[in-house]
């Protein structure tokens, strides 16, 4: 879908439409939710430092946090240890960053206060919803962080990054999605219609999607149903 959306849709889009902006309405599936390899979410660390089997390995990007200098401080989640540095047997090994590396050089985390009341700071909490400080667990803390919080989907990265716009429909509410109508409507003139074979339905497919949106009519003279659907969209956003 993806490569769909990048050679096809979106130059398509500015050869019809130049100078103009896209708004990219998606269902909130789990493909389109998500991420690229490179994306930085807490799933894709352990809690100690992980070895890595080759730096093909090293693919999520670097992220980002503030000081305590008020500056913005770059962090990679990649550290490489060289072995028999300058010898003939030399190994590079690589590892990826745990939560406790990452939060600690942010300077975060509360592993020396548990440690000082004799308890253990769990890698995850197990509730599903952190605390108001984050501060139940590394992963709910990390989650949290901007670099982290603001992460976008591949879809969303891609679209936004051409310059266009991205939403998802709300959760089970089909009926604000417009394509949705538009087949409801397709499928009520096909069993009007249809006998029922499946030789019929190849047959009369094109002319029953005519029918919801004739090829000469613009979308607000051939489908109220996208009005109505859009003021509907709009209404719940609102």
């Amino acid at each position: 879908m993806r490569e769909q959306i990048e050679d096809d849709v979106i130059p398509l889009f500015e050869r019809l439409h130049p100078e103009c902006q896209a708004l990219f309405l998606l269902d909130p599936s789990s493909n389109h939710n998500a991420y690229a390899p490179s994306a930085k979410r807490v799933n894709s660390f352990n809690l100690k430092d992980t070895r890595l089997d080759s730096v093909n390995q090293c693919v999520i990007l670097p992220g980002y946090y503030i000081g305590t200098d008020g500056e913005r401080k770059i962090q990679n989640f990649y550290t490489l240890e060289i072995k028999n540095e300058g010898k003939k047997n030399e190994r590079r090994i690589w590892y990826r960053k745990g939560l406790e590396t990452i939060l600690k050089e942010r300077g975060l985390g509360k592993w020396d206060e548990y440690k000082a009341q004799g308890k253990y700071w769990k890698a995850k909490c197990g509730n599903k919803e952190p605390n108001s400080e984050y501060t139940c667990c590394p992963y709910h803390m990390l989650e949290n962080q901007p670099d982290f919080r603001t992460q976008k989907t591949a879809l969303e990265e891609l679209v936004t990054k051409s310059g266009h716009l991205y939403a998802l429909y709300p959760k089970y509410h089909c009926e604000t999605n417009w394509i949705e109508r538009y087949w409801s409507a397709t499928k009520r003139i096909a069993r009007r219609e249809c006998d029922y074979s499946f030789k019929a339905l190849q047959e009369n497919l094109d002319g029953f999607l005519d029918q919801v949106s004739p090829e000469e009519a613009t979308p607000v003279e051939s489908d109220d149903i996208i009005i109505a659907v859009g003021a509907i969209f709009a209404h719940i956003m609102i």
